[in-house]
């Protein structure tokens, strides 16, 4: 066991080795941990500060950074596209449901009060069995052209939108 903890920790990557290495720690290590970010935090934000504006500063860190800011980007527009999406989603909801209904029957239903059964048969596809005279007999019957196939498109979200470059960020208190 030891021998293969020693040939994993040689090998990996050294972005991961920290997982590997948590896993052996102890208690004391992460307080210690806790105790250092606080202390470094000025000379963490400088650095990062530098690494912002293409500093160099070591090729490891710069690596590391680099990895970092790829996967926060990632994040980024993951969760944006996913925002967006559920915007769209939401204002499709609200009207499709409405076209569905007259307006006795929106006043009179609303969403809270709509019996299970009523949500069942949205959501669940209804089994119809009608016996035709082609199921009971051999008849051939010939396709016509079938209309063309509904291909959906791929969406363009901007995620270069002014609005997403500030998303999330608090506004700090003027002095």
């Amino acid at each position: 066991m030891d021998i293969s903890f020693n040939t994993i920790g040689y090998l990996i990557n050294t972005n991961y080795q920290n997982k590997l290495i948590s896993k052996q720690e102890k208690p004391n290590v992460k307080q210690q941990y806790i105790k250092d970010l606080k202390f470094y935090k000025k000379r963490i934000f400088d650095i990062t500060k530098k690494l912002l504006k293409h500093e160099k500063i070591n090729n490891t860190i710069d690596s590391i950074f680099e990895d970092y800011c790829k996967t926060l980007i990632e994040f980024f527009k993951m969760t944006d596209t996913k925002d967006i999406i559920q915007q769209e989603y939401k204002q499709q909801k609200n009207v499709s449901f409405q076209l569905n209904k007259t307006e006795e029957e929106i006043d009179d239903n609303i969403i809270t009060n709509i019996a299970n059964d009523d949500f069942n048969n949205l959501i669940m596809k209804q089994n119809k069995k009608n016996i035709t005279i082609e199921q009971s007999m051999n008849i051939i019957k010939h396709k016509k052209t079938s209309k063309p196939q509904f291909i959906p498109k791929q969406k363009n979200i901007n995620l270069k939108d002014s609005q997403l470059k500030y998303k999330g960020i608090k506004k700090e208190k003027e002095k």
